[in-house]
C-alpha cells in the first residue's frame, strides 16, 4: 500500500511494506540492563493445559528490558507521565550513523562520574555528518545509530548490565537540544551506566519539558533515501517510560 506526504512544497510517496521496525520484541529477545532481574511472562491461564483461554501476567522494567520512549517524568516528579503527555509522534527525522571514540581522545566534557576507558559520541561528529548531509527540511527527530552496536544480532539473549556502554557527550546533547525535540538511539542509554546518580545529559535535554527520548533501539538496516518519516507506536500508561515500536519509512520524492 503507498501513501503520499506533502512537506513544504515537496511531495514523497511511501510504502507501509518499506517500514524499519527499530523495537526489540518482548520475552523473545531477553535484553538486559542495569542488572536487573530478567523481564518475565507467567501463564495464569493456558490453552495447552485445556485453559478455555490464554493470559499471561507480565513483569518488566521499561528502561532496563526492551526499547522503551520516556518523558521528563523520568528525571522529574513534577512532570507529565507517557498518559498525560501529548505524544502523537509522526514526523520527518534525521539519521546518524556514528562511531564512539575513546573520552581521553576528545576535548568534549561529561558532567557525571567518568573515567579514562570511557568511549563516547561527540558533537563533532555530530557536526561532520550534519554538514555533509545538508538536509533541506526541518526535522523534529534524530535517530543515532552508534557503530558498532552493542548486540550481536544473531543472539536473542543480551545482557549489557556492567559493561559501561558509550554514551553522549555534554556538548552533543547541547548540540541536539538545539536542534531536536525527539532522541533516538541504539545505546541503552545518552547517559553514563554509571553516573554519579546525576543524569546530566537527561537534565540537560529534558530543559524543554516536550522533549521525548527513545533508548535501546533494536539494530536495522537502514535503506539509502532521500528523506525518512518516523512512527512511535506505544499504549497510555501513567509511568515515566513505556515500550515502544518506532518505525522508520523511507520516503521517495515524487
Amino acid at each position: 500500500m503507498q501513501f503520499e506526504l506533502r512537506v513544504d512544497e515537496a511531495r514523497f510517496g511511501y510504502a507501509v511494506d518499506s517500514v524499519v521496525d527499530f523495537s526489540y520484541t518482548l520475552f523473545s529477545d531477553q535484553l538486559n540492563a542495569y542488572g536487573c532481574e530478567p523481564a518475565a511472562m507467567k501463564q495464569l491461564l493456558d490453552l495447552e493445559l485445556g485453559d478455555a483461554v490464554s493470559c499471561g501476567e507480565w513483569s518488566l522494567v521499561p528502561h532496563a528490558h526492551t526499547t522503551h520512549l520516556e518523558t521528563k517524568a523520568h528525571i522529574s516528579s513534577q512532570s507529565s507521565s507517557i498518559s498525560k503527555s501529548n505524544i502523537n509522534i509522526k514526523c520527518l527525522t534525521d539519521i546518524y550513523i556514528l562511531r564512539s571514540v575513546a573520552f581521553l581522545s576528545t576535548d568534549e566534557t561529561y558532567e557525571g562520574r567518568q573515567s579514562t576507558s570511557d568511549k563516547v559520541v561527540t558533537a563533532a561528529a555530530f557536526q561532520k555528518q550534519w554538514l555533509e548531509a545538508a538536509w533541506q527540511h526541518e526535522v523534529k527527530a534524530a535517530i543515532i545509530i552508534v557503530d558498532p552496536p552493542l548486540v550481536d544480532l544473531d543472539t536473542t539473549k543480551i545482557d549489557v548490565s556492567r559493561s559501561n556502554p558509550p554514551y553522549f557527550t555534554k556538548e552533543a546533547i547541547q548540540w541536539l537540544r538545539l536542534r531536536y525535540e525527539v532522541l533516538l538511539t541504539n545505546l541503552p542509554s545518552i547517559d553514563r551506566e554509571e553516573d554519579g546518580g546525576t543524569t546530566p545529559n537527561h537534565q540537560m535535554f529534558f530543559q524543554n519539558e516536550d522533549n521525548l527520548i527513545v533508548e535501546f533501539l533494536k539494530p536495522a538496516h537502514i535503506e539509502k533515501a532521500e528523506a525518512y518519516l518516523l512512527e512511535l507506536q506505544h499504549i497510555s500508561v501513567d509511568s515515566d517510560a513505556v515500550p515502544v515500536r518506532p518505525l522508520l519509512y523511507p520516503l521517495a520524492r515524487i
